[in-house]
């Protein structure tokens, strides 16, 4: 491998890199504005420029390839002239907004001129005015004042997202991005030229004004959107989820992710969360009454109903015979959401799957999309999104454990082959299934919801249980590449006084209502289990 020579330090770089990355790798640090990994080099900001030795001229260090011997200075003071004049000269019409912009406290021209620069204007002319608010598409807003042409946003929609929404037009001073005549910025990524955007010119409608970049903590979690599983940053503050942005993760999603994963923070705060628990008296009857209630009271109902129920099965002992010979009969049918955990799904099928008498168990088939989010590419977004799918599927062939279909679910409690309905999981997709087979599921005589949102099969419950959501709880994700990811609470559940465990304790609870012993305490006593008992994610 070639071996260069960058500030007196000897480093030995792989054939191939540049300059820049070779600087990276040493820890040298080389300022930059429209390079960035993932995108073809431009070489058009000016700002990486370094000195090399038996070169009359200096070079931009993002798009040279470094050669065997080659010798660099990043710190000579012709280096630093030629930085402080770059950054001059894009100051000179880039208007000074920084109180309003959102980019402020996590801008690269911030931050490099601080450093480089740090010397008041010589400008003295009016400063070239252009529109500080244009409407690109449905989610982006374009400062033309701000954006100082380094063409990062062009060309990921070009290179990464294949979609060349975004030229550049005009000449000179006059030069302004923009999209093709009648044609908007709809692309599924779009948001990602907010994120590579390095001076906020680009800014995102969801985003724009709410909050101070500083304010906000940052904790890393999993696009729950569809079975990719991209790895993420959850931006919150105040127990709010202000934004959700990509981590970089190279077996997964690179550095980006789509528009649908980073709005799915909607259904966190949305209006039909479910708080506290509720139970319906007279379900079926025009006085049904719906009341809030403690933890503890209505899982004391439960646990009543669920008794009285088994001392009216046949033979009091929940046993049937049939040609066969005595077999366990079936009286309660389970139905599991796809986002449910690999830590959720384990103690479901445990209390349910493995029981005396065992229950029949579906999973909710998200197909292709719900709630319009219905699109897939051979990018990021699959088809399938169901972000835990292949973990259920996984726990299952461990544990033994046959999944019937949903349809089949529905269509055996339509025969009244079920007493008692358990759905658990956030209700995402699950508003179709609902639509065709709701009648079928209400004529069972006991149904349970464990879920995160109302609607749906929350309307044929007698008790509702809230659950938290990903972003909420502790757990792990198994996407469709059998890649499992960890992610941990952000924020804490909209229920009072519980944290991020409260889904397994809420599950273990749910067993003790059915006399099937629970002793868990948290997710990662769950996740130990099942590393212990199948030799799994070691």
């Amino acid at each position: 491998m070639p071996e260069i020579t960058i500030n007196g330090k000897k480093i030995i770089a792989p054939p191939g890199d540049t300059i820049l990355t070779a600087a990276k790798r040493a820890g040298i640090e080389i300022p930059h504005f429209c390079y960035h990994p993932e995108l073809q080099y431009a070489g058009s900001c000016r700002m990486c420029l370094v000195e090399l030795e038996k070169s009359p001229k200096l070079v931009t260090s993002c798009n040279t390839p470094i050669t065997e011997g080659m010798v660099i200075h990043t710190d000579t003071e012709r280096v630093k002239k030629a930085r402080a004049a770059v950054l001059e000269f894009l100051l000179i019409n880039h208007p000074l907004d920084c109180p309003i912009c959102d980019k402020a406290g996590e801008c690269p021209l911030q931050d490099y001129y601080f450093k480089y620069s740090a010397r008041e204007s010589r400008y003295e002319e009016e400063k070239w005015h252009k529109n500080k608010k244009v409407d690109l598409g449905p989610l982006i807003v374009h400062d033309e004042q701000r954006c100082i042409l380094c063409t990062r946003c062009v060309r990921f929609m070009q290179d990464i997202a294949k979609s060349p929404q975004l030229i550049v037009v005009k000449r000179g001073s006059k030069n302004t991005l923009t999209t093709y005549p009648g044609a908007p910025l709809d692309n599924p990524y779009s948001l990602n030229t907010v994120d590579i955007c390095p001076v906020g010119a680009l800014t995102s409608k969801d985003f724009r004004f709410k909050c101070r970049a500083w304010y906000l903590k940052s904790s890393e979690s999993i696009c729950p959107f569809c079975e990719t599983g991209c790895t993420t940053i959850i931006q919150h503050k105040d127990n709010t989820v202000y934004r959700i942005l990509p981590l970089n993760n190279e077996k997964v999603n690179g550095s980006f992710i789509c528009d649908y994963g980073r709005l799915f923070r909607k259904y966190i705060n949305a209006k039909n969360r479910i708080s506290l628990p509720l139970a319906k008296s007279h379900k079926k009857e025009t006085t049904c009454v719906t009341t809030e209630e403690s933890f503890d009271k209505i899982f004391a109902a439960i646990t009543a109903r669920a008794a009285a129920i088994n001392k009216n099965n046949v033979g009091g002992n929940g046993k049937s015979k049939d040609g066969n010979g005595e077999n366990l009969r079936r009286e309660t049918g389970v139905i599991l959401s796809p986002y449910l955990s690999v830590e959720e799904a384990y103690l479901a099928l445990k209390f349910f799957g493995e029981s005396t008498p065992a229950a029949d168990i579906a999973v909710i088939d998200c197909g292709e999309g719900f709630d319009g989010f219905i699109i897939s590419d051979d990018y990021l977004i699959s088809k399938d999104k169901s972000p835990n799918k292949a973990g259920i599927s996984l726990l299952s062939n461990k544990m033994k454990i046959k999944f019937i279909g949903a349809e089949t679910l529905a269509s055996n409690a339509g025969s009244k082959k079920y007493r008692t309905i358990i759905f658990i999981g956030p209700p995402f997709a699950v508003s179709d299934y609902y639509e065709k087979h709701g009648k079928s599921l209400d004529i069972c005589d006991f149904i349970i919801s464990l879920t995160t949102h109302s609607g749906g099969m929350t309307d044929i419950s007698d008790f509702i249980i809230p659950l938290a959501l990903w972003a909420e709880s502790n757990g792990h994700f198994v996407n469709k590449n059998n890649i499992i990811q960890k992610y941990d609470a952000a924020v804490k559940p909209p229920m009072p006084e519980c944290g991020a465990d409260h889904n397994v304790k809420t599950l273990c609870k749910l067993a003790s209502c059915f006399n099937i012993k629970a002793e868990y305490g948290s997710a990662a006593d769950v996740f130990d289990e099942i590393k212990t008992r199948f030799k799994l994610f070691s």
